[in-house]
């Protein structure tokens, strides 16, 4: 792979995130050592960038407007994809794994297409379920520097802020985007969301701008599925809630692999940072037991 083909995440205002990027660009990194990824941050200082997953580190400055921060963090993504390093892009949002090499073939078919995403699952998606038409689920997009791309992230933005905006009032009024939500808070957890912000521009059944995309099957973007509905393909690319709830033990895996490899320093200092955040004592004096021991036990190392 080459500098013009390469990952990207941006995570921000919260240190858990840039910790979610760091696992989940080492899921690539296992598979595909020689992908570039970049990681755009406001937290360059966290031990979790110091990793050798990221190629590169960009600051950004962020924005603190909303009642929502996690409404601030998607304007935060919209406003790095652009500034991406590479021509061609794999944007996956932090809390995810990559569990294919199949994710390089991703980049060729962007010589005959702009941009490609998969569809959110009524059963997988808050918002899907009720705009109640087919939309893309913008954690996991791959795109090209096409002036169409370039046009696309700037309206989306323009139109994320739109609805932030009418999100952050006291009284949600009535949008038209959203013509069967009567109830307020309902209408501002929707609004908050850049995916209905993205559905009035490119989704399965619009396309403002005229762009070439494709549709990516869901292994792509595995969100979980509901009772009624089985997945049985290889997953590709997992996004499921669950995964956010593992990302302790998942640091702890890989602080055990960098003390595996002699880079014992390190190690210590990502249970130092995990311990920082560790949500209750009995986290804390697990960790800390670790780190007096001077031994870390992972699982399968």
């Amino acid at each position: 792979m080459t500098d013009q083909t390469g990952i990207v995440y941006v995570a921000t205002r919260k240190e858990h995130y840039v910790a979610e990027a760091f696992l989940s660009a080492h899921s690539a990194k296992d598979l595909m050592p020689n992908l570039p990824i970049t990681l755009f941050t406001d937290l360059v200082d966290s031990v979790f960038c110091k990793g050798h997953c990221f190629d590169k580190v960009v600051s950004i400055t962020t924005q603190t407007n909303y009642r929502s921060r996690w409404a601030d963090g998607q304007l935060d993504r919209i406003k790095c994809l652009i500034e991406s390093p590479y021509e061609r892009t794999l944007h996956i949002d932090t809390d995810t794994r990559i569990q294919t090499m199949e994710v390089i073939g991703l980049y060729k078919k962007l010589d005959t297409i702009d941009i490609a995403m998969a569809e959110c699952q009524m059963d997988a998606s808050v918002s899907a379920s009720h705009y109640g038409h087919p939309m893309f689920n913008v954690g996991v997009i791959l795109y090209k520097k096409s002036a169409n791309v370039v046009r696309l992230f700037d309206e989306w933005k323009t139109l994320t802020t739109s609805h932030f905006d009418l999100a952050n009032l006291d009284e949600v009024p009535p949008v038209d985007c959203l013509p069967n939500i009567d109830d307020q808070e309902l209408r501002r957890e929707l609004l908050f969301m850049d995916q209905l912000s993205m559905v009035q521009l490119l989704s399965p059944e619009v396309n403002k701008l005229g762009l070439n995309f494709e549709i990516l099957p869901e292994s792509w973007n595995y969100r979980g599925s509901g009772k009624d509905r089985v997945f049985k393909q290889p997953i590709k690319i997992n996004h499921h809630p669950s995964l956010r709830s593992q990302l302790g033990q998942d640091i702890i895996d890989r602080a055990a692999r960098y003390q595996k490899s002699g880079h014992i320093e390190f190690s210590r200092k990502l249970l130092m940072a995990l311990m920082d955040n560790a949500p209750n004592p009995n986290a804390r004096a697990y960790i800390s037991s670790l780190l007096q021991k001077n031994h870390i036990s992972g699982r399968g190392q």
